[in-house]
């Protein structure tokens, strides 16, 4: 039989976190007095948003275990306006899949619901819904909590995981490998230049791209330590910010074809609508006295081709600028809330498909299609780069295998997860200005 629970009385605190890739685990267990049976709960909560519910429970017609999972959504309530209500947020349960128990359950998803404290930035929850649904009425059960637990890395043993997956199951195989090996000698032998260009002095948007600028470098540092390869950045920012300087650093990249060049821009950016280019041109001017135009931009495709032609193992190209008409101004974002981080590393073969895999691989990506604006806030940057950049890292960890860790389900994943979150933002009506409408913004992506 399922049941309705709700419960009120769990105690998870969301708040700001620091800018990695934040994985949050948690146990429940509850029960429904008088019954003493146990009810246990594992949720994984990844820092854009995604994840997933895996319930165990007995199921009292025939005593048998059943063990289902869902996929998390996240979003904000809304207002009887339309309006996005950042007071309340919902992790919903989506797509129940029974693993074990019988294929044909009728398993209702669940529901977290979790308010914004009046004296804090915290969010705290105030129920996990679901129902039964019998032939006279709909049932609801209060559950009373046993233990809540945030879990971190010692805590996921064999025999606590064989709770929640199978022993043949990606994460669950992913969590016991052995991470600490190094790469073979060839490999070891790759270089990782970061070219990194950010408009930081901005008045309108340079705290955004401070943000984004210092949160890239850390990654791509991070992940050519992991690999055990050399790390060369060059950073165009503040005062040396400048079409010229940026044309040279391009001109000077010199990558065998073993090696990785990673470019990213912040900053400015604009379309041309009489162009038939649909990546945008990036906005370097330096000078407030500047008129914005060719003389002091670059196009996105042309660094692309360049950077291309150097024959690279790897080549990514990101920018996250407005690819809007001169003149449209960047949207501003709302922040994401933050849960309390288990940490749980990365792995090595998930890292090593992505970046040493066979063959040349080229991509190209900025964080909104022709005639939009992106959006960033002061705290997260841009929420492309954000999105992107916890994606990544994502796919860098035990929950997926290193078969799933491909470009196309990143930049697809983070294409997704960037809709989403502009959709939270309003945007003022271009005939009325006093009236808003859900942001657009989707990035736009392609594989050599």
């Amino acid at each position: 039989m399922r049941i309705k629970v709700l419960i009120s009385i769990l105690c998870i605190c969301l708040g700001t976190g620091p800018l990695f890739a934040q994985t949050s685990l948690y146990e429940f267990r509850y029960h429904f007095a008088p019954d003493t049976t146990e009810y246990r709960a594992f949720l994984l909560r990844n820092h854009d948003g995604t994840g997933f519910i895996r319930v165990n429970y007995t199921d009292h017609s025939d005593s048998s275990r059943v063990l289902v999972e869902m996929q998390l959504e996240e979003n904000f309530d809304k207002d009887s306006t339309g309006k996005a209500d950042t007071t309340t947020l919902i992790f919903e349960g989506k797509q129940p899949r029974v693993i074990i128990g019988k294929k044909d359950q009728d398993y209702q998803p669940d529901i977290f619901m979790l308010q914004k404290s009046d004296t804090s930035n915290y969010y705290d929850p105030i129920g996990v819904e679901s129902y039964v649904q019998l032939s006279e009425s709909n049932v609801w059960y209060h559950g009373t909590i046993n233990r809540m637990q945030l879990l971190s890395r010692p805590d996921l043993t064999k025999e606590f995981m064989k709770q929640y997956f199978m022993e043949d199951e990606d994460f669950y195989v992913n969590l016991y490998k052995n991470t600490t090996r190094s790469i073979n000698q060839t490999q070891s032998s790759v270089r990782l230049f970061l070219l990194v260009v950010a408009n930081t002095k901005d008045g309108e948007i340079g705290k955004t791209c401070v943000v984004d600028k210092d949160a890239i470098r850390d990654t791509y540092q991070s992940i050519a330590e992991f690999l055990e390869i050399e790390f060369i950045p060059k950073e165009i920012s503040g005062n040396d910010f400048s079409k010229a300087n940026v044309e040279k650093a391009v001109k000077e990249l010199r990558p065998s074809e073993k090696d990785i060049v990673v470019f990213y821009y912040s900053g400015h950016g604009f379309c041309d609508t009489l162009d038939n280019l649909l990546f945008p041109h990036l906005d370097l001017r330096d000078k407030k006295f500047q008129v914005p135009g060719p003389a002091y931009s670059l196009k996105m495709e042309d660094i692309y081709r360049d950077i291309k032609a150097k024959g690279a193992h790897l080549n990514l190209v990101f920018s996250d600028c407005c690819n809007s008409p001169i003149g449209s101004a960047p949207n501003k974002a709302p922040k994401k809330p933050s849960t309390r981080v288990s940490s749980l590393g990365w792995v090595k073969d998930n890292c090593a498909a992505l970046f040493l895999g066979p063959g040349q691989h080229s991509l190209l990506m900025t964080a909104a299609s022709k005639k939009e604006e992106s959006s960033g806030n002061d705290l997260e940057g841009g929420i492309f780069t954000f999105n992107l950049r916890m994606t990544l890292e994502k796919y860098l960890g035990p929950q997926h295998a290193n078969a799933a860790a491909t470009w196309d389900r990143i930049l697809s994943e983070a294409q997704v997860q960037t809709i989403k979150t502009a959709a939270r933002g309003l945007c003022p009506l271009p005939d009325n200005p006093n009236k808003y409408r859900d942001c657009d913004q989707k990035p736009l992506f392609k594989i050599n």
